[in-house]
């Protein structure tokens, strides 16, 4: 079989790679191995090596041939490795021009062909030409190549003695072209991410090198997985590991390749999830912790460039950047690439000390060249710079490029404390945070790039007198991401609104970043209220529900309640660290100082509103051991505990401060804008707080007075407090916990906040327009009668500031139900009881007049041509009007008792037909009665036996007069 292929086909199609072919002196028969069958890639290039043995500086020959003595030439073998033989294979074949020393000779006469199975030679190609093609078929692993030169004598040379080679070298290039799919194959989420719809490889075939449809082969030897039970080309859901695909496609010859993946772990992203509730959506608001992807905690001298003045603390494993001495300028370099900031959005965070005593000092913080133009606190002239000047009024600025960015910040720096940095970049908007506090908010930096280039840099110098700069606690985090409260739809804004709710009040929270998909966590949202009361009516139809128990009940609104099992609406100050058991505010180590701030106190009532009712509990763990410590619980303005102009147990200076301090014995005081109200409780060590157990702190103000618990037990009840706060507009103010240490340890661990809204509730019931206040013991909320259903009404509820609650009440209620019906007169037997009489209707009660009195028994005789009268009641017990029923005992009556003895009647109660039968008597007449005596049916016979046909009466009871020879009774008759 002979195949021919154009050079100008084959550069259109396939990337030839090349070999040398030689002729040499010396015969062999050895087998070529083509290396390339591992590569199904189209394109790659094939570099062939000579066989081991021949001439040096053949070193790319891809298939030796030489002549022999007999001028028939060598047999050379190729052994194509195994898999290839599932499809035809191309060879092409190009010969040089004619060495100037063989010119007559031509080109090599060359012979490709094979063996089949029953040993014949099959001839793919046998020619002499320049350009030579053939196909080696499906199914054929090995095949030969015969060559020779066409003259056995070369200029004086022997051809193939195997003595003089010089200049006998016959040149030729092999391109090997195997067919294959071209692998254009896609991969979604590559980096891996597990979740719904993550995890996910999909594969995409360029058609024009292939033929559909394909056949998709999945592999794995990741635990549990199990290969598609139908042909596709996409998998999902999967777990991080290696997946295999090899492709088939249907073309003749059969083309393939394979394809692996890699599913990573996904990275455990968290974030700090921020609700808000309106009286008509809920919302939240999603900001992710930083993905970090360089750090440094110089925890070890590695990783950083230290120049100047600069050192490495060994002992407290953080740089100091200037000694505690005059005149000194440190720099430190941290050795991580920038490039993952480019174009990113991304977060730095770091935290310094600062101990100025005198003169211009200053710091900065740089991304961006190495490059001073000015002082050390200038920062860099070409990136980003965080200016910290301490000119005895410290102050924090941000520069892009050498240009500001904002305004410039007075705080104070020189505290000799740890202050924790953090610069947001985020949409091409800076933030710069101190101590979790936003000093320069949402800055636009105008023509904003970050260049691959750009370095890590801290510098700091100090002035006419000392100034200590220590750094520590370096990371870098990128914040490029997506939201989604679904899974599915992501958008780019973290703030979501119109929320609708499920029914557990639980909403997915999902982040992406870098096509990586995330999800965060189930965000349960608690409900508007936590609304339990007692309803009683009073009487029947009333007019009013009456709500009772209100100080024994649970009628707070729940605003928050976080056990720190994640971040979420709170920030944490100097010391404060969060732990998996809590937020630890301060160590088991002296001189130590923390803070926490909760900021979503006000949040129920809005922007504007100012609510005075809220209730506040503190799960607190506190081990004292000597020292000036303590911890304090504020409800007010925190800068002066965020610029510690304020010890920690006192609390906030501009609003409600409650200090526990521990100066020995144990205390506990209550202050309101820098004022004490009422006494100190704890001076004899009969309140104590650090039992290194836990203490639940519960706060509570109510119309202006002031009740305070320690695990149950009153410090302060109904304390009254200043007219300033029913006055003082709180709607800025945040919940502020603060702890420090004195001269030796205080560990205080906060284990829990929860904050509940205590301000006033209305209600309205079904039928009514207008809301009734309910912060009254005993309030009467009107209702109207007519909308009770089935005993039961609704009732609406929202707080005083117009947000209706999340459902709606249904609450028992009451209302008299009509009188029964009831058929009169009823015909009894003489002898029957009140138990025999019949009524419609619902805990029917019999009585002997029209109103008053009690039931009368079941059991109480019946006195022929007597009234008696029957109510029914509701479940809620409202008893209606009485319907009367006359008793008739002698329109049926007999006393032939001998008789109803001989009496048998079956089926009884009867779907249609019953019988009767009488022994030894004969019937005259059997007559069919309604309890109100109208004759319904007559039969007469002489006979022992009757028939009644009552399948056409509607159910209920029925009168059966049988009269005799011997006498006459009345029996009853039940229809079902």
């Amino acid at each position: 079989m002979k195949f021919k292929i154009t050079k100008k086909i084959w550069l259109s199609i396939w990337i030839i790679a090349i070999g040398t072919i030689s002729s040499m002196a010396q015969c062999t028969t050895a087998n070529y191995l083509l290396p390339d069958v591992t590569s199904t890639f189209t394109g790659s290039t094939y570099a062939f090596t000579s066989p081991q043995g021949y001439a040096s500086g053949n070193t790319n020959v891809a298939i030796q041939f030489d002549g022999s003595l007999t001028n028939t030439g060598c047999r050379g073998s190729v052994v194509l490795a195994s898999g290839l033989e599932q499809f035809d294979r191309n060879f092409f074949f190009n010969q040089s021009s004619v060495p100037a020393n063989q010119v007559g000779n031509g080109y090599m006469l060359c012979h490709f062909y094979y063996f089949d199975s029953n040993n014949n030679v099959i001839t793919m190609a046998n020619s002499d030409a320049s350009t030579i093609s053939f196909v080696v078929p499906a199914g054929v692993n090995k095949f030969y190549i015969n060559t020779r030169i066409g003259s056995a004598s070369i200029s004086g040379a022997t051809f193939c003695n195997g003595n003089n080679q010089t200049g006998y070298s016959r040149v030729a290039t092999v391109a090997y072209l195997g067919k294959n799919i071209t692998p254009t194959a896609t991969i979604s989420n590559e980096s891996g991410c597990q979740g719904s719809n993550n995890g996910a490889i999909s594969l995409a075939i360029d058609a024009t090198t292939a033929t559909s449809p394909y056949t998709y082969t999945w592999s794995s030897v990741v635990a549990g997985f199990t290969p598609p039970a139908t042909n596709t080309n996409a998998l999902t859901n999967l777990t991080p590991g290696e997946y295999t695909c090899v492709i088939t496609d249907s073309s003749s010859p059969v083309k393939t390749t394979t394809k692996k993946y890699t599913i990573k772990p996904a990275t455990p992203y968290d974030a700090y999830i921020t609700t808000t509730t309106n009286c008509s959506s809920y919302g939240l608001t999603i900001d992710p912790i930083a993905n970090i992807i360089n750090s440094n905690d110089f925890s070890v001298n590695s990783g950083i460039t230290i120049s100047g003045d600069a050192s490495y603390d060994i002992a407290g494993g953080f740089v100091r950047l200037t000694p505690d001495q005059t005149g000194k300028d440190g720099k430190v370099i941290i050795n991580n690439s920038t490039s993952a900031l480019v174009n990113n959005d991304f977060e730095v965070s770091f935290r310094m000390k600062f101990l100025n005593k005198s003169g211009a000092d200053g710091f900065s913080f740089n991304i961006g060249n190495d490059s001073f133009p000015g002082n050390a606190e200038d920062g860099v002239n070409q990136g980003l710079a965080v200016r910290f000047k301490v000119f005895n009024q410290d102050n924090a600025s941000l520069y892009f490029n050498g240009i500001q960015i904002g305004s410039t910040t007075n705080i104070n720096l020189e505290t000799g404390n740890w202050i924790n940095i953090k610069l947001k970049i985020i949409g091409q908007q800076a933030t710069l945070f101190i101590d979790g506090n936003p000093i320069l908010l949402n800055n636009t930096i105008t023509a904003y790039s970050m260049n691959s280039t750009y370095k890590y840099i801290f510098r700091g110098r100090t002035g006419g007198a000392s100034n200590e700069m220590l750094i520590d606690d370096f990371k870098v985090g990128l914040l490029n991401f997506e939201y989604s409260i679904d899974g599915t739809t992501f958008q780019t804004s973290n703030t979501f609104s119109n929320i609708t709710l499920p029914t557990n009040r639980t909403i997915p929270v999902w982040t992406k970043q870098n096509g990586c998909t995330q999800k965060v966590r189930d965000f349960a949202f608690s409900e508007i209220y936590n609304f339990n009361f007692t309803a009683i009516t009073y009487g029947c139809d009333p007019t009013a529900i009456r709500i009772t128990n209100q100080d024994n009940v649970d009628m707070r609104l729940n605003l928050f309640s976080t056990n720190f099992p994640l971040n979420d609406n709170f920030t944490l100050g100097l010391s404060a660290q969060k732990r998996s058991d809590g937020i630890l505010l301060t160590d088991d180590k002296g001189g130590n100082a923390g803070y926490a701030i909760f900021s979503k106190l006000k949040t129920i009532d809005g922007a504007t509103a100012n609510n005075k009712n809220f209730a506040i509990e503190v799960v607190h763990k506190s081990l004292n051991k000597s020292g000036a410590d303590g911890f304090s619980i504020s409800f007010g303005d925190p800068t002066p505990i965020i610029n510690k102009t304020v010890d920690f147990e006192n609390g906030v200076t501009s609003g409600l401060a409650i200090r526990f301090k521990t100066f020995g014995n144990d205390l506990v005081q209550v202050f309101y804008n820098g004022v004490q109200v009422g006494s100190t409780v704890g001076n004899n060590g009969a309140f104590n707080v650090e039992t290194g157990t836990d203490n639940t702190i519960y706060l509570e103000i109510k119309n202006s007075k002031l009740t305070l618990t320690q695990n149950g037990g009153d410090l302060f009840r109904d304390l009254q407090l200043p007219v300033a706060f029913t006055t003082d507009n709180i709607t800025s103010s945040k919940l502020i916990i603060a702890a420090r240490t004195g001269g030796s340890s205080n560990e205080n661990l906060i284990k829990s906040v929860k904050a509940w809204d205590l301000s006033i509730f209305q209600a309205r019931a079904d039928g009514q327009i207008t809301y009734t206040d309910l912060d009254i013991v005993g309030i009467e909320v009107p209702m109207n009668p007519n909308f009770i259903i089935g005993d039961k009404i609704n009732l609406y509820l929202k707080s005083k500031n117009g947000c209706d609650f999340d459902r709606i009440l249904k609450v028992d209620a009451g209302r008299t139900p009509t009188a029964p019906t009831a058929t009169s007169p009823q015909l009894l037997n003489s002898g029957s009881t009140i138990a025999d009489l019949t009524a419609t209707g619902t805990n029917i009660k019999w009585y002997a007049a029209t109103t008053g009195g009690t039931p009368l028994a079941t059991t109480t005789s019946l006195v022929n041509g007597t009234t008696y009268y029957a109510s029914q009641s509701s479940a809620y017990g409202c008893e209606s009007n009485r319907t009367s029923v006359l008793v008739d005992t002698t329109s049926l009556s007999t006393t032939n008792f001998e008789l109803y003895s001989k009496l048998s009647i079956y089926p009884n109660p009867t779907n249609g037909l019953v019988g009767l039968e009488l022994n030894g008597v004969t019937f005259t007449k059997v007559s069919l009665f309604d309890l109100n005596g109208r004759t319904i049916q007559t039969v007469n016979a002489n006979s022992n036996k009757a028939t009644l046909d009552l399948s056409g009466l509607t159910s209920g009871i029925y009168l059966a007069k049988i009269e005799t020879a011997e006498g006459t009774t009345v029996q009853k008759i039940v229809k079902e």
